[in-house]
């Protein structure tokens, strides 16, 4: 199978950009994990504004949505 792409939104790509390189390889490998794994399950899920339930991953010290 192929991975999956992955979309980042606004707040997310500001943040991103705000971290140096190291750590935006960091990010860049987990999201790549997300997009060949995307059916894995998060470590808990979160409820957005709108209900919708959002798969979280834990990685050291960051939290992915």
């Amino acid at each position: 199978m192929e991975p999956y792409d992955f979309a980042l939104g606004a707040e997310a790509v500001h943040a991103f950009t705000a971290q140096g390189v190291r750590e935006r390889g960091r990010l860049l490998q987990i999201f790549d994990g997300l997009a060949r794994h995307p059916f894995e399950p998060g470590d808990y899920r979160e409820a957005g504004l709108t209900g919708r339930e959002y798969e979280v991953k834990l990685h050291d010290d960051l939290i992915v949505t």
